[in-house]
């Protein structure tokens, strides 16, 4: 099984002084991740290291949908505990997850990281948006819940049956704030995660931090 990875910004400035994206390709136990700093508050990229480096450290636990929903509430506590301990009362992260079986695909998400199943000319939405969505693409989304959000949450979790040929696109919001999914199809065609964060750099809709994670199966 072949995976690629690539992330980007376009949104660096004195009020966003780094890509808040972190990511996990663990190739070992088959588990991979996108996760989304929450912008506009103090450790987004520490909530976001912080839940990519817990999920890789439970990898070998998580075996179905109820081991994947007690592992990102317990690193959802912890979120919430460095929060407290650093002062930043709204740290957090968005997270999208799958981990690949030989005969089903474990996805989880929280926040508003989209998890998609392309296979052939069908594309398939495996997550939840946790998010109030405005129909102007440039403006900021508010969202519902998070990992770090210091209030009980919801873990969507679902098996996936799947087959020969299709791929997996975990990304954070920004890929498919500036992609529709017409020039998303044409882009997992070319099979690099670069070229596809590239050109959600390009379109310039709405300026973020940018990753992507392929997963071909």
């Amino acid at each position: 099984m072949r995976y690629d990875s690539f992330s980007s910004s376009n949104s660096i400035s004195s009020a966003h002084a780094e890509n808040q994206d972190s990511y996990l390709t663990d190739g070992a136990n088959l588990l991979f991740a996108v996760a989304d700093g929450v912008g506009g508050y103090d450790g987004g990229k520490e909530a976001s290291s912080l839940a990519v480096e817990l999920l890789e450290s439970d990898a070998a636990r998580v075996v179905d949908e109820m081991t994947l929903s007690e592992t990102l509430l317990e690193i959802h506590n912890e979120i919430i505990k460095r929060s407290r301990r650093l002062g930043f009362p709204s740290m957090g992260t968005t997270v999208a997850c799958a981990k690949v079986f030989p005969d089903r695909a474990l996805v989880g998400n929280v926040g508003d990281s989209p998890v998609l199943l392309f296979r052939g000319e069908e594309i398939t939405a495996l997550y939840h948006d946790d998010s109030y969505r405005s129909e102007d693409p440039s403006s900021m989304f508010g969202m519902v819940q998070y990992l770090g959000v210091d209030f009980d949450i919801e873990v969507h979790t679902r098996n996936l049956l799947y087959s020969s040929g299709d791929v997996l696109l975990l990304c954070s919001d920004g890929v498919t704030d500036n992609l529709s999914r017409a020039k998303l199809q044409d882009l997992i065609k070319m099979g690099s995660a670069e070229k596809i964060v590239q050109a959600a750099v390009n379109e310039k809709i709405k300026p973020d931090d940018m990753t992507a994670v392929l997963v071909f199966l």
